[in-house]
């Protein structure tokens, strides 16, 4: 093992950019565990209002239960990409713990330091690539479902985003398809051709694309319902957790930050792609929990069609209006019949504020 843990000689650049790796490499574990728990938190505070949940809607609901069994498989798939960091992170800073070049090597498969590099190395870049891939689908598809759902069932309105899902797994095939020759032809890089097409930032615009229109389309959705059911002020409390939630806005914030990351070539992108991973889960989890807590509209609120709820809302306007109107013109006249309209309008004011 003499010669596993000697040191070559490197400039001193070359030392602090493996430094620096390695730290980036450790903290991204850590990090990758710290939001797995908070998911897992979530995640079993969901399963827990759904089996104590008594409502027979919500059992019997076909809709709902593929919800769930989505949010159960990302999870699942989480937990796998999780443990499979882990364990690599292990192997390299504490079996082959000696210094900073045995870490590195260990963990890039730069020498023959260990004897199960290339399976390691292979296993911990597709595990993580297949799952992440998993994971990104069935987001996907549970964004379409619930727009689906909340456009009273219209195939119409998300043509175009089940078009984007399906051309951004394309894309991710042939993403993985190049990064595994990649790695099968490390140490011999002349048989290797790399993709003339950036298929990762291709990927993801593809899945920006994606949470993006589910998320305006979710969005216009609330805010048409809301004003045509005469719901509470938009500014509500109640009102801005359910478009945060079940519009899935956090995941659409990330999603844009990693990929603005990812193209400038960011340190970051590493760290953010760790929290973007978590919260792929998190954001159908809390729609499920939100659905079987009761709090989410029921599935006859959403039906109608838009225009109608947009008339409806605006005819509600126009009558609140021309009853304003109305009670103001008695107030007047009544004041000019008394002679004291100045008094009297003044008067009038801060009752109608009142009430």
């Amino acid at each position: 093992m003499a010669s596993a843990t000697q040191i070559p000689e490197l400039p001193d650049d070359e030392v602090a950019l493996i430094f620096k790796i390695n730290d980036i490499t450790f903290n991204r574990c850590v990090l990758l565990g710290m939001m797995h728990g908070i998911y897992t938190c979530i995640f079993l505070q969901t399963v827990w209002v759904v089996c104590v949940s008594h409502r027979e809607k919500y059992q019997t609901r076909i809709g709902r239960k593929i919800m769930l069994a989505i949010v159960i498989a990302l999870y699942i798939l989480g937990t796998i990409s999780t443990a499979v960091n882990w364990a690599f992170t292990r192997y390299s800073f504490i079996t082959h713990g000696q210094n900073f070049w045995t870490i590195y090597s260990a963990f890039y498969n730069v020498s023959t330091v260990k004897q199960r590099a290339s399976t390691f190395l292979m296993v911990e870049n597709v595990a993580p690539a297949i799952t992440g891939g998993l994971q990104g689908i069935l987001v996907d598809a549970a964004m379409i479902w619930r727009c689906w759902t909340v456009w009273g069932y219209r195939w119409t309105v998300v043509v175009v985003p089940t078009i984007c899902m399906i051309a951004g797994i394309v894309a991710k095939v042939l993403l993985e398809y190049g990064q595994i020759g990649s790695l099968l032809n490390a140490n011999d890089p002349e048989n290797f051709q790399p993709p003339s097409v950036d298929w990762a930032m291709v990927y993801l615009a593809l899945s920006l694309a994606v949470t993006l229109l589910c998320t305006i389309l979710i969005v216009f959705r609330i805010v048409t319902v809301g004003r045509a059911n005469r719901d509470a002020a938009l500014g509500g409390y109640r009102s801005i957790i359910e478009i945060i939630v079940e519009s899935s806005t956090l995941l659409s914030i990330i999603s844009i930050i990693y990929m603005v990351t990812y193209a400038r070539g960011a340190y970051a992108a590493i760290y953010i792609d760790v929290i973007a991973a978590n919260i792929r889960g998190i954001a159908p989890t809390l729609i499920v929990g939100r659905v079987a807590s009761g709090h989410a509209r029921p599935d006859d609120a959403w039906k109608g069609s838009v225009l109608s709820s947009l008339h409806f809302g605006t005819r509600n306007h126009a009558q609140t209006q021309a009853s304003t109107q109305y009670g103001d013109q008695r107030n007047t006249t009544y004041g000019f019949e008394d002679g004291t309209p100045d008094d009297s309008l003044g008067e009038s004011k801060p009752a109608t504020e009142r009430v």
